[in-house]
């Protein structure tokens, strides 16, 4: 199995809707949307620059 890595700068977290400045109120929704998308559950961080999406893949 592999995992895959997307990591979105806080600052286009804007563009969907959230707050630059408090990434980690993205990653809960973020999760959910991909529970239906993913074999494994998503593991969706946040720090102050990023917010980090690690799924498995194929």
């Amino acid at each position: 199995m592999r995992t895959s890595t997307i990591k979105i700068a806080a600052h286009d977290l804007s563009k969907a809707g959230f707050s630059q400045h408090k990434p980690s109120e993205a990653c809960e929704p973020t999760a959910y949307a991909l529970d239906d998308k993913v074999v494994d559950k998503a593991r969706v961080n946040a720090g102050s620059m990023t917010l980090t999406v690690e799924m498995i893949t194929n």
